[in-house]
């Protein structure tokens, strides 16, 4: 996974960049058996100076024996799954288990490099030795998987290894620490604020001096482990990573360190899924822990590339929390508190009908309704007017009447006679 050497000590790959074209045809068998689950194993003794924290999905257990003695115990602090294995027959198991991962470490045919130092070299997958018979790391050395998450990178060293004060090692291409492993003939001695990756199988001791990481396990065949102030975070292989959801950033101010970042995105969220939040910018070296509400993120819930970071918060986690990036201890990316949005269901309103207006009606207009008779039932009506009979014109008419009677009675009158 993705790691950052500490702040001040970087710098962008230039120069000489040694790519071996050789590599090994096939991924050597490295049994490390109960060995995994331990991120320190010693011989004689473990020593511990100050605030140490241990961790990872692989587990972090702490073993030893034949000896006894674990001195700064107290300050050690697991934030993950762990058991001390003090000279119990765990222990035992767990240092013959190292022997046969130490003699497998020793079979593979290596790619003898020119030089000792490391610092500067981009290495593809496959075993590495030096004629020096040492290994020591002054600046930052990449390890390019190729896209190949199973590639194996093993180094042989016939006596020591030494990495330098604020040296780093860099991860791409896909490349795991579960997957890198250290064959030291004797003794390995990992620098103050440096970042170390890969499973340290040493015949003798291993010494982390203050403030270094180690992505890995430390793992002493006879000898002592000794500590100071150090985080080891010891997370198995993944498989899979799942891809970037697309989302529209949120821009925030850049941060002057040696990666600059120039946003933060979140995909949707829901109750039940896990969400993606992604982080733009530029990393020319990687970050060592990415913290969710204060509390590093396991390696495999986030991935680094050169422009962005992407990680996988789980649906548990409350929709309002913070993100931070660091490198070893210090800061890249101070606290962001960070919202997830629950996704809006667009409701379209169906419209109301609208209500057909009823015809106005003039009072003069208004029919008079028909008239219902029903049987039995007794209709008075109303008359119209009489004709008016108090006129000259209708006296006239009267009179004439009256006239034309009497000249018919006496026209009858005298027919009588006649006869």
């Amino acid at each position: 996974m993705a790691i950052l050497s500490s702040i001040g000590t970087v710098a962008v790959i230039a120069g000489a960049v040694l790519i071996p074209s050789l590599t090994s045809a096939a991924n050597p068998t490295v049994r490390q058996g109960s060995t995994s689950t331990y991120t320190v194993l010693a011989g004689s003794t473990i020593t511990n100076t100050g605030a140490t924290t241990i961790s990872g999905t692989a587990g972090s257990d702490v073993g030893l024996s034949p000896g006894t003695s674990y001195t700064g115990s107290g300050t050690v602090t697991r934030s993950s799954v762990g058991v001390d294995h003090i000279a119990d027959a765990a222990a035992v198991i767990a240092k013959d288990d190292l022997t046969i991962a130490f003699g497998d470490l020793a079979i593979p045919t290596p790619i003898v490099l020119a030089a000792p130092d490391l610092a500067g070299q981009s290495l593809v997958p496959g075993t590495y030795s030096t004629a020096a018979g040492t290994f020591s790391n002054s600046g930052v050395l990449t390890l390019n998987a190729g896209g190949d998450a199973t590639a194996i990178f093993i180094f042989q060293a016939a006596s020591t290894v030494i990495t330098g004060t604020g040296s780093s090692m860099v991860l791409t291409g896909g490349a795991q620490a579960c997957n890198v492993f250290w064959r030291v003939g004797s003794s390995a001695t990992i620098g103050s604020g440096s970042t170390f990756v890969g499973h340290v199988y040493a015949q003798e001791s291993i010494g982390a001096d203050p403030g270094a990481t180690i992505y890995g396990n430390l793992l002493a065949r006879t000898s002592a482990v000794t500590l100071n102030n150090t985080t080891i975070v010891n997370d198995s292989c993944v498989t899979s990573t799942p891809a970037p959801t697309a989302t529209t950033p949120v821009v925030i101010p850049s941060i002057p360190q040696d990666s600059t970042i120039t946003s933060i995105s979140s995909s949707e969220c829901t109750t039940t899924d896990d969400y993606t939040v992604i982080i733009s910018g530029d990393f020319p070296s990687r970050v060592g822990n990415v913290a969710v509400n204060g509390v590093n993120a396991p390696l495999s819930q986030w991935t680094q590339s050169p422009t962005q970071i992407s990680l996988t918060v789980p649906a548990s986690t409350k929709k309002t929390f913070t993100v931070e990036i660091y490198n070893g201890r210090v800061p890249v990316l101070a606290a962001q508190t960070f919202i997830c949005t629950v996704p809006v269901v667009e409701v379209v309103a169906t419209p109301t009908p609208t209500a057909t207006p009823t015809p106005t009606v003039e009072a003069s207009e208004t029919p008079t309704p028909e008239a219902t008779i029903t049987m039995g039932e007794t209709v008075t009506e109303t008359g119209g007017e009489l004709p008016q009979t108090g006129t000259n014109n209708y006296n006239y008419l009267l009179l004439g009447l009256a006239l034309l009677g009497l000249g018919a009675g006496g026209f009858l009158m005298r027919k009588r006679i006649q006869k």
